[in-house]
Order: structure tokens, then C-alpha cells, then sequence
């Protein structure tokens, strides 16, 4: 946000705000008192990395038990919002095992960080979601362990996994630096890769860039909102800046998901919807039943 210039006044050799130049003795007392507190802000104390909750933004669908469908909603608010200005500050990818019955929202299975299941499922399908491996060709390669998260089939005719992958992505506003996660998966997963794509050819940082999210209507197979991304197009060196700062100040570069979650569990808010199959994605190029290849 920018902040209009303050005129001063000069006043036996003070330089004070113009605002405050017909002050009372008290209320210029008042001013040298908040002096004292300049940069003071009653978090030095606290930890950001270990304290700080982040929103999280979910994309409303028909299905959804709260909002407004087709808008991005902030879960632990209920604020919403037809478009976001923001900056992605960092991608990391995950799973989600929902519960088959399509009367349950109860997650089975989570990851979240596409590799283990997290320490808080009593009983995952497995103790290993996924691992790097070397194939033939001495290539770095992902080879998926768990069969509930792999992808069956013929090359033709790929079944897609029961446990799905998501994206969650971290973000700040571009106008108010405000950060928030924002989960996405199924068909919403292509949007988000081309994005980053288009940012990570270039090799640069993600958070170097900006662009505008928000929702597309979709009706088949059936009606669902899936995420728009803008063209990304670099930072004036002024909002760089003041991101960069933002970054640093909140300690962004390691903020943990986790603890989004578990707000929201505590909170009882509604979290996200299994995706069905209406938000079905692609099989990825590097599987198609040769992972280890």
C-alpha cells in the first residue's frame, strides 16, 4: 500500500506533523510517547516459523458446504473474493486420500509432502508414499510405492490413483502483503503447473513474479469451478522490495502447512472436497506404468 507524504511543520526546532501542529501539551506529550515505540511491534517475542497461522483459500464448488460457489474463499474467515492479485512465494506438493463414501468429507490418508504420510494418520495404507530412485538410463526418478497413490491401467487407458495429488501453494497479496495457502487439485492441478512452468523455464524465483488468480466455470462432466491464472509478469523493483522484506520478516521460506490445518480442524471450518470426477487429472508424462524404467 502506499502511504501519502506527510507535510511537517517546524516548531521550536521539533519537527512534528502538520496534522499535530495545533496539538494540546498533552497530545504532543502523546506524540513523543509513540515515538518511543518505533519499531515496536509486541511480536519480538514470538517466533513467526512456530506461531503464525496462514489463511487458507479454497475454491468454492457447488458441492461445498459453505460460500459462495465459484469464489475464492478464506476458510478460517469466510472472507471471498472473485479474483486475487498475488505473488507465489513457494509450491510443494502433497496427496489426499478421502474416504470413497461420497457422504463423507473425512480424510483417510494425508501427505504433505508427496513422500510420507503424516505423522497424524493413525493408520496409513502405507509407511512410504513415494522415493527417488536411479533408473536404467542412471536418471533421478520418483517411483511411487504406496499402490493407493499409484496409477493403474494400460498406457491407452490410465485409472487415475484413490489417493489424489494436491498442490499446496503459498502466497502473498500483492496489495496488502497479506500471505495465504491455497490448496488445489484435480483438473485444477494443470493451471498451477503451466504457471510455475512458465516461471521455472525462466529460471527464476517464483516469488520474482506476479499475476492475478481466479476461477473458470466449468459444466462437464459436470458444473465445477476450476483455478484461472493470470500471465505472469515480473515485479516493479519497489513491490519486489517490499516482498522480499515480507518474506524475510515473516519467514515465509519455512512456513509449514501443518499448522493451517490443524487451525482449521480446531476451528471446525469446512475444509476441501474430494475432487470426483469431475476434477480427474491427467496421468503424468513421466508414469505411464514405467516409473522405474
Amino acid at each position: 500500500m502506499k502511504q501519502a507524504a506527510v507535510a511537517e511543520t517546524e516548531q521550536k526546532g521539533t519537527i512534528i506533523p502538520a496534522a499535530t501542529a495545533l496539538m494540546t501539551h498533552e497530545q504532543a506529550g502523546g506524540l513523543a510517547l509513540a515515538e518511543e515505540l518505533t519499531g515496536f511491534t509486541g511480536l519480538e517475542g514470538l517466533d513467526p516459523s512456530t506461531v503464525m497461522i496462514i489463511p487458507r483459500i479454497k475454491i468454492v464448488q457447488p458441492t461445498s458446504k459453505e460460500g459462495t460457489e465459484g469464489k475464492l474463499r478464506i476458510n478460517l474467515t469466510g472472507d471471498e473474493f472473485d479474483e486475487i492479485p498475488l505473488v507465489l512465494i513457494k509450491a510443494l506438493q502433497g496427496r489426499t486420500y478421502w474416504d470413497p463414501d461420497p457422504k463423507s468429507d473425512k480424510v483417510l490418508c494425508r501427505s504433505y509432502d508427496f513422500m510420507i504420510p503424516d505423522s497424524s494418520i493413525e493408520k496409513p495404507f502405507n509407511d512410504t508414499c513415494a522415493v527417488h530412485t536411479i533408473n536404467l538410463k542412471k536418471q533421478r526418478v520418483l517411483k511411487t510405492v504406496c499402490h493407493e497413490a499409484q496409477w493403474t491401467g494400460s498406457a491407452d487407458s490410465q485409472k487415475k490413483p484413490t489417493c489424489a495429488e494436491t498442490f499446496n501453494l503459498l502466497c502473498i497479496q500483492a496489495e496488502d502483503l497479506l500471505p495465504f495457502w491455497i490448496t488445489l487439485a484435480g483438473v485444477s492441478l494443470r493451471p498451477a503447473k503451466s504457471y510455475i512452468s512458465a516461471i521455472a523455464l525462466r529460471r527464476c524465483p517464483l516469488w520474482q513474479w506476479h499475476t492475478v488468480l481466479s476461477t473458470e466455470k466449468r459444466t462437464e462432466p459436470q458444473k465445477h469451478y476450476v483455478a484461472k491464472f493470470g500471465i505472469p509478469r515480473p515485479l516493479a523493483q519497489e513491490t519486489l522490495d517490499q516482498i522480499t522484506r515480507a518474506i524475510v520478516e515473516l519467514q515465509l521460506q519455512s512456513a509449514d502447512i501443518r499448522k493451517t490445518f490443524e487451525a482449521e480442524e480446531t476451528a471446525g471450518v469446512a475444509g476441501d472436497e474430494a475432487p470426483g470426477g469431475a476434477a480427474a487429472p491427467d496421468a503424468p508424462n513421466w508414469l505411464n506404468g514405467h516409473e522405474g524404467a
